[in-house]
């Protein structure tokens, strides 16, 4: 999506909300899109969520299994029209004994619902008509 020389949209506001991790990506590659000159503007607002849910537990109720959750909501708006799109990514993670490397990898996690959402806002926006 950010090698797309053939951009045909400017975002002229863009408001995004929510969960810090999965917005601060999908905020820094967005915001290139501001300020480009083009014909087609679209005001862009972006809530996103983020759960991580127990879906499984061992005999003596550790939680062993996770069900990570991301939901974006987009709504833009272009000559007046508003649009909205809802999206969701999951994905089922084991708990890790490590705290510290399960957090880590929680965040690579969400960089990669991150990456994924903005593989489908992209091409979204680029071909709305």
């Amino acid at each position: 999506y950010t090698q797309n020389k053939n951009i045909n949209f400017e975002i002229l506001s863009l408001e995004i909300k929510g969960d810090k991790d999965i917005n601060y990506l999908i905020e820094r590659e967005l915001k290139q899109y501001i300020g480009v000159e083009n014909l087609r503007k679209f005001q862009v607002k972006i809530n996103t969520k983020y759960s991580k849910d127990p879906i499984l537990k061992d005999k003596t109720g550790k939680i062993t299994k996770y069900k990570l959750i991301a939901n974006l909501d987009l709504e833009f708006e272009i000559n007046n029209q508003i649009q909205n799109v809802s999206l969701n990514e999951t994905f089922n993670m084991e708990n890790f004994n490590d705290k510290f490397e399960e957090k880590k990898y929680e965040l690579q996690l969400k960089n990669n619902f991150s990456n994924l959402m903005l593989n489908k806002i992209i091409p979204y926006l680029v071909n709305f008509e």
